[in-house]
This record gives C-alpha cells, structure tokens and sequence, in this order.
C-alpha cells in the first residue's frame, strides 16, 4: 500500500466510526454492527502496520485487543456504552494520520529517514508543530462554516438593526433640535454612542436600565460582528441569549417611544 493507499484507508475508518456514532447517538447501534465494524476496522490495521513506522506500528499492538468477546446479538446497546467502546479506536485511526502528516512535513523539510524512522530530531519537532498549527486552522475553518449555516446569527445581525434604528429613533426624539442635520448625524451614529445619549436624555430608571441592557447586547453585536474568527467568538447559545434579550430591549424601546 502506498502512503495514499493508507490514508485513504484511515480517512474511511474514521467514516465508518462516526457512522456508528450516529447510530449510538439515535440508540439505534446493535452489538452486533458495532463489533462487526471495530473488527473489520482492527483486521485492517494489523494488516497495515506492517508499512508504518514503530511509533504507528505500537500504537495499533497496544488498541486492538488479542482476545475479543463475541457479544449477544440483536441488542441495542445504550448511547454511553457504544460511544465509550467507539472512542479508544477512533482516537487511535486520528492519531495514525496525523502521524502519516507529520512524517510527509518532514520529508518536505528534507529530514533522514533511517530504517523506516524519522532521524532529525529537530525537523521531526518542527514538522509536528506544523501539523499541529494547521490541525487548529482546519478546524476552525470547519467552525466557521457551521458558524455561516447557523441561522441564528443572521437573525442577530438583523436584529441589531432594527434595535439600532428604534434606539435612534428614541433619541431623535427627545432632542430640542429637529433637523435633518442632526437625524444623519444620528442614523450615522455608533450603537455605543446612542447608548450614551440615551443615559444623558434617560428621563427615569426604567430607561437608564435600558441603557444597561443595551450595553450588554452590544457585546454580543460586537462579539458577531468582529471577534468571530477569534477564541471570544460568540457561541450559539450565547447568541439564543443575545436575540432573547434583543426582544426585551425592542418592546422596552418602542413603549418609550410611544409615552
């Protein structure tokens, strides 16, 4: 098998364990079915190892076990038993390409090879680290793809609109001077500098809390609109919390308006 053959060959068992995943996730994972596919999945890898360094080669010798135990079919096994039993081995397929990663880095650093094992110390270092940063830079790249389908934080962005149109709209009047001038000069506005006419023109507590709550759901605004690629990226649930609290701010913004 070439080093194609057998990345190919992990990327698939991977596939196949995150299937079983599924299933154990929906409690619809037999004994059966999961110990058919860890078997064919271990078969494999004994077969396999034989092409791969030590490290890789001790690494299947200390996962597959040397006995297995025949299990009693037509069970349904619970979610945390057949996630626990799935986990070990997936762990152990990841960890076999990442190994083929860092091996290949290497080879591109042009580092020595001697009896089928990584020589250079030093460019073995630099090749992990470099799989390493790019593992991070995959997922979240995965991250922020899942970040665009979730609907959620588009209604976020929305929302912030129509929040930053009222509170301008509150602001505008209140003011003494109502010309044209002073409406752009509004709508051009930063929601931050609404929040703090607001508490300048708040006319009882109600409103100056207002402007508390709104302070906070800048936060989140700010968090989607400009830290999203960053570790204080706004999470889903955070944002459920945000549009929630937007809802608040919007019913308390037009009842000021109106009185």
């Amino acid at each position: 098998m070439t080093t194609d053959d057998i990345n190919d060959s992990l990327s698939r068992f991977v596939q196949q364990l995150d299937e079983l995943s599924n299933l154990a996730e929906a409690g619809l994972l037999k004994s059966e079915r999961l110990h058919e596919t860890k078997c064919n999945i271990e078969d494999q890898l004994l077969q396999m190892s034989s092409q791969l360094d030590e490290r890789s080669r001790l690494t299947i010798e200390k996962q597959i076990p040397k006995l297995r135990n025949m299990p009693k079919s037509g069970i349904f096994l619970q979610k945390e038993d057949a996630l626990k039993q799935i986990a070990p081995l997936k762990l152990t397929v990841q960890n076999l390409i990442e190994e083929l990663k860092v091996r290949q880095r290497y080879s591109e650093l042009a580092g020595l090879i001697r009896d089928g094992e990584m020589v250079n110390r030093d460019k073995e270092q630099r090749a992990r680290e470099y799989v390493k940063q790019k593992n991070i830079i995959v997922e979240r790249l995965v991250s922020d793809e899942l970040i665009k389908r979730n609907s959620k934080y588009g209604e976020l962005i929305i929302q912030a609109n129509e929040v930053q149109f009222f509170l301008t709209t509150l602001i505008s009047l209140r003011s003494f001077t109502q010309t044209k001038k002073i409406k752009d000069r509004l709508e051009r506005a930063q929601m931050g500098q609404l929040i703090h006419q607001l508490e300048i023109c708040a006319k009882n507590q109600t409103e100056a809390d207002l402007a508390t709550s709104l302070e906070k759901y800048k936060e989140a605004r700010d968090a989607l609109a400009h830290k999203m690629f960053s570790v204080e990226k706004l999470t889903p649930q955070e944002c459920e919390g945000a549009i929630e609290l937007g809802r608040q701010i919007l019913e308390m913004l037009k009842h000021a308006i109106k009185t």
